[in-house]
């Protein structure tokens, strides 16, 4: 539990940064009139996320879905297959 409490919170510090870095330098790229280097940063920082979150769904396929059929399932005492 403790465990794996630490390993959400390091994820939501993370994902916050990489964030709000995403958008600092975006807005840098703007406000300098670089329009299209802006929006191709901005691409390919969304292109990036994306990947993690591919390979998140590769390793752990179950990670894919919104996790709320589970639970339920878990809730009601039904195993499921992994």
């Amino acid at each position: 539990g403790v465990l794996q409490a630490c390993v959400a919170y390091g994820t939501n510090i993370t994902s916050i940064h990489f964030i709000e870095y995403k958008f600092e330098s975006v807005n840098k790229l703007l406000e300098e009139g670089h329009v299209i280097l802006a929006f191709l940063a901005f691409y390919f920082y969304q292109l990036f996320f994306a990947m993690i979150a591919g390979i998140c769904v590769w390793i752990q396929p179950i990670s894919g879905g919104s996790g709320i059929p589970e639970v339920k399932c878990y809730l009601n005492g039904i195993d499921l297959p992994k």
